[in-house]
């Protein structure tokens, strides 16, 4: 369990969570303000010299965007 954390590699931009590096597609869990986990898939986005990175979920279809306080942890 932690916050992404941005990292700049030969190739780019690249998120990791916990020393794991983040691919697109990935499905990870985003905690909730109630402490649940809401399953998602992972993407990321450049928007100039930033990456950001998008969390979506199969409930709402909806996309959120994740910031540097996200809660994320890696499925069971």
């Amino acid at each position: 369990m932690g916050t992404l954390v941005l990292t700049r590699e030969t190739g780019g931009l690249r998120h990791y969570l916990e020393g794991e590096p983040v691919h697109a597609g990935v499905t990870l869990e985003l905690q909730l303000r109630d402490g649940t986990w809401l399953p998602g898939r992972y993407e990321a986005s450049r928007h100039g010299d930033e990456l950001w990175a998008w969390f979506f979920t199969g409930i709402t279809r909806e996309s959120l965007r994740l910031n540097q306080a996200s809660i994320l942890r890696w499925p069971a």
